[in-house]
């Protein structure tokens, strides 16, 4: 399995809440559609966001402010365009 940080150009070394390019970042955001579906609710998007980050390394580094900063960015980039991907159920 490809890890999709690795599939755009970074490493585990790498990795900065700050630098995540858009295309990084829609890369995220369609990692968790696929995974989780594209009709969860804003507590449930940031738990798959959460579980998506937890193994990578620099991550538990970033701070409050520069997480919830991309949480909002992910969350409205969730939202821009449909993709088909699993369902959740509530």
């Amino acid at each position: 399995m490809v890890d999709w940080y690795e599939c755009k150009g970074m490493s585990y070394e790498e990795f900065n809440v700050q630098e995540l390019s858009s295309d990084q970042k829609q890369g995220i955001v369609n990692l968790i559609k696929h995974e989780f579906g594209s009709v969860l609710s804003e507590d449930k998007f940031e738990d798959c966001v959460l579980l998506v980050f937890e193994d990578i390394s620099g991550f538990e580094c970033a701070s409050d402010s520069d997480f919830n900063c991309l949480i909002n960015q992910l969350w409205s980039k969730y939202h821009e365009a449909p993709h088909k991907g699993k369902i959740s159920s509530k």
